[in-house]
């Protein structure tokens, strides 16, 4: 399988959401299995909302460039640098992505 990466364009929101979501979901229930659900509710209520929130702010900040990876079947994976020129460094902010189980 092979993947283009390109700049994230606004069309490519819900699919980087999608993934973003997907990449959480397990940490998210591993982390709620180990505290139970009332504990977990205290401290991470509604996950989803603020995770997807989160993706959205940093795929249209300004001070991010965002890239995806883009496959047969769509985005695929996608990642969220802020860049220092000063410095000529950057940090990755986000990032996640998903591999195929058996090849396209």
């Amino acid at each position: 399988m092979s993947a283009l990466i390109r700049e994230y364009r606004p069309e490519d929101d819900q699919a980087v959401v999608e993934l973003s979501l997907g990449a959480w979901a397990p940490v998210f229930a591993s982390i709620e299995r180990a505290l139970g659900r009332g504990i977990f509710d205290r401290l991470y209520g509604d996950w989803r909302r603020r995770q997807e929130q989160s993706v959205r702010g940093s795929v249209t900040s300004d001070s991010m460039r965002v890239w995806v990876a883009e496959g047969e079947r769509g985005v695929i994976g996608f990642v969220a640098a802020k860049p220092d020129c000063k410095r000529r460094i950057g940090e990755v902010m986000v990032k996640t992505g998903k591999l195929p189980l058996s090849p396209a």
